[in-house]
């Protein structure tokens, strides 16, 4: 939710009409500058994400994602997938692909 209006963050307009948003994760050295004047250990990353418009637009989607999810359990509701989920391990692999690929380093 990081590139929605709603969140804190410029809004960065380029010369080609595209629109990113600054970001900064609180452990980045950016943010412990502004939070306490001094960076220590910083962990977070600072950079900019595309812009996205209205938060709405990404709980709607969230939203659907959930829906879409209860019908594959056979659930009608979230009481209903907590009864009927299984928890299983995921592989080293899966984890990577489960991550935020935009904040990977390379």
């Amino acid at each position: 939710m990081a590139g929605t209006t709603e969140s804190s963050g410029q809004i960065i307009t380029y010369t080609d009409g595209s629109r990113r948003k600054a970001y900064r994760g609180m452990a980045s050295e950016k943010a412990q500058k502004a939070w306490k004047g001094k960076s220590s250990t910083p962990e977070g990353v600072a950079t900019n994400v595309p812009y996205q418009g209205s938060v709405k637009n990404i709980i709607k989607d969230l939203v659907g994602g959930i829906k879409s999810g209860c019908s594959y359990s056979g659930a009608r509701n979230l009481k209903e997938l907590r009864a009927k989920a299984i928890f299983c391990k995921q592989t080293g692999a899966g984890i990577y692909e489960s991550s935020p690929h935009i904040l990977k380093r390379g």
